[in-house]
């Protein structure tokens, strides 16, 4: 159990400890929902760059609202404890995932990054942000099979970057560090997001961390001058397309990593499609993760499809596993495509064997000739091929129709020569329609973000669900979950608006007692009371200056400041005998002076003999008390006389006077007065 509470919380299990602080999971009981609460560590608490980043992480994080980001809901202080509420999100680590399985295969693993790589670019995108700890233990796999992104605990907006200057720390978990990240660079962007990605799709795709075998100060030395051995060599059945794009993505110098998050999807769709990137890193250029003989020779990838392909078909080589071309040299491999398209080819008709090439995805030529018996059935299956193909040429703008009707077309060609061709348009198609989806995606971020900013939730929602421009379709299942996600953004900012309208009307009611109860007090000449009264509201709920309430302190403290005036009065009458109109009379005395708030005097009694007496403030007929107060232009004066006039029964007289304190103090002396 925890050592500790917060107010609203019931804090359940410890669920996950970092560098800075634990994450518990608690029941939000006014709400009725679990949550995950992140508390600051004690021994944080007084360091002030501590704090500062805490409430920071809890500010920048909270402005990003997307699916596969943990949602922040609340940040707070509560005595000692430093802490921030977020989305309680069930399932495990990405962590635990591969420590279960020893290591996930490439199909796996690239599902991850294309989730983790969306996330990252829509936070990047609308916010500038940036994670710098991305990590199989910060990314965790729901229950419902959905990826999230968890502990913002060390993400800046380039702006807070900018302001850290010269004293910045180095933050970050050292096996998935960037270089730049160990050398200190407070200048850091996205690419040090990228490279903490690639490092931790290498743990996945190996089952081991970068440097994993060395401490921490040892590894932070390897990111910036060491290697780590190519994933082929780890897994032989990981695809050459996959290891161009990790080795990319783990460049020493970020320049040489991508420019942008857009770059990194491009290419991560095309290594999903069994193409090959068409970033490749140059030769000169340093990578954490060393090039094998075995992803070598490669083709660069042409200007549309890019994907090294044989002519005749077959499974592309950026696809071909890694254990098919262990121990041969790079002639080696190509010989064997040789081989493989002669098998294949077999029985069809004798041709020399072609040379593995680029298949460039424009308009496909029709052969002149073909086999006996094979070419009727070519010839048909050719037709609706070219015919989906010159649609898309002449229609480049509708991706969507021309993905259907290349669909159609693939089937139709499908067990023919033709296949792998109409497979590579196929996939061309989806690659651009994926980056057309994603400009539509980022057109309409941009267009809820003011809507986001100010509250309107449902009109952000309503931006999603009524879309119906290019990509409707394709963009649809998005488009509903961010829908759904800002509807739950609106009652959940509906409910906090409710509440807090019950709070105010509370407090209201609150203050309006504390006020009548307070001038109750004081019209029955208890002043010090009802300062106590208003004092106690006010330190639960602070006021304003011009609020009933302070003004009403104001004047009740320059009330109660009368009673020493008077006192003073009599001080200044020492050694005097003068004649004072008592409650219970009148007394000539001679005046000996004022102790503890009572005047000392002395009175002839009969017979001569002189008796001490002593009375206080209280004591004075009414009278006197007003003739020892002064004028009535005081508001502090004119209420002191409006209570000796109430105490007396004048009620005239004392509306006269309570007339003249501030109109908010009278406006509630007469509703004391009329019993309101």
């Amino acid at each position: 159990m925890a050592e500790f509470t917060i107010p609203g919380y019931e804090l359940s299990a410890k669920i996950g400890k970092g560098g800075m602080g634990s994450v518990w999971k608690a029941r939000q009981v006014r709400l009725d929902r679990d949550v995950a609460i992140k508390v600051f560590q004690p021994q944080f608490k007084h360091d002030a760059g501590d704090v500062d980043r805490f409430l920071n992480e809890a500010k920048i994080a909270a402005r990003i609202s997307h699916p596969a980001i943990v949602q922040i809901h609340d940040a707070n202080i509560e005595g000692d404890l430093y802490y921030f509420v977020m989305e309680y999100v069930d399932g495990r680590t990405v962590r635990q995932w591969v420590n279960e399985s020893g290591r996930l295969d490439e199909e796996n693993v690239l599902a991850l990054a294309d989730a983790v790589s969306e996330a990252l670019e829509y936070a990047w995108e609308t916010e500038r942000l940036i994670h710098c700890d991305i990590k199989p233990e910060n990314i965790i796999l729901t229950t419902g099979g959905a990826i999230k992104l968890v502990d913002l605990g060390l993400a800046r907006t380039m702006q807070s970057v900018q302001r850290v200057g010269s004293d910045v720390e180095i933050l970050g978990t050292p096996s998935y560090m960037s270089p730049e990240q160990v050398e200190g660079d407070p200048e850091l962007d996205c690419r040090t997001d990228m490279y903490a990605l690639g490092a931790t799709l290498y743990h996945c795709v190996t089952g081991k961390a970068l440097f994993a075998a060395l401490d921490a100060d040892a590894i932070m030395e390897q990111q910036l001058q060491g290697t780590v051995p190519d994933a082929c060599d780890c897994v032989p059945d990981v695809s050459r397309g996959f290891c161009w794009f990790l080795e990319t993505l783990l460049a020493k110098r970020r320049q040489d990593r991508y420019g942008d998050w857009s770059e990194v999807r491009r290419d991560l769709a095309r290594v999903m499609n069994g193409q090959m990137p068409e970033r490749l890193l140059p030769a000169a250029a340093l990578s954490t993760m060393s090039r094998s003989a075995h992803r070598l020779p490669v083709q660069r990838p042409g200007p549309a499809v890019g994907q090294d392909v044989p002519d005749g078909g077959g499974e592309p080589l950026s696809r071909l596993p890694m254990r098919k071309l262990w121990a041969i040299s790079g002639v080696v491999a190509l010989l064997l495509c040789v081989v493989a398209f002669i098998l294949w080819n077999s029985g069809r008709r004798k041709a020399p064997p072609p040379k593995a090439a680029v298949v460039t995805p424009v308009k496909l030529p029709v052969p002149q000739e073909e086999a006996a018996g094979d070419s009727g059935a070519v010839s048909d299956a050719i037709e609706p091929y070219t015919a989906a193909q010159q649609w898309i040429e002449e229609n480049p703008d509708f991706i969507e129709a021309g993905l259907e009707r290349m669909e159609a077309a693939a089937q139709k060609v499908k067990g023919t020569r033709y296949e792998v061709q109409a497979n590579q348009r196929l996939a061309a198609l989806k690659t651009a329609g994926g980056e057309k989806m994603i400009a539509v995606m980022r057109a309409l971020s941009n267009q809820v973000a003011n809507a986001i900013s100010a509250g309107h939730y449902l009109d952000a929602a309503a931006i999603y669900e009524q879309y119906d421009g290019a990509f409707a379709r394709g963009t649809e299942p998005q488009r509903k979950r961010l829908a759904v996600h800002l509807r739950g953004l609106h009652a959940d900012a509906e409910r906090k608006r409710q509440e807090q309208a019950a709070a105010d009307l509370a407090r209201d009611a609150a203050f309006n007692g504390a006020l009548r109860t307070a001038l109750t007090q004081a019209l029955g000449e208890d002043v010090p009371g009802a300062l106590a009264i208003i004092d106690a509201v006010c330190a639960r709920w602070p006021v304003d200056d011009d609020h009933a309430l302070s003004v009403t302190r104001r004047l009740l403290t320059s009330v109660a400041d009368l009673d020493r005036a008077i006192l003073e009065s009599f001080k200044e009458e020492k050694g005097k005998v003068v004649t004072v109109s008592l409650a219970a009379g009148k007394r000539s005395l001679l005046i000996d002076g004022v102790i503890d708030d009572q005047v000392q005097g002395m009175v002839r009694a009969p017979g001569g003999q002189e008796q001490r007496i002593t009375f206080k403030v209280v004591d004075l007929a009414p009278g006197e008390r007003l003739k020892r107060l002064g004028p009535e232009n005081l508001p502090e004066v004119a209420f002191a006389k409006g209570t000796v006039a109430l105490r007396f029964g004048d009620t005239a007289l004392a509306d006269q006077y309570f007339s003249k304190v501030p109109a908010v103090v009278s406006e509630a002396i007469q509703a004391c007065m009329s019993g309101k």
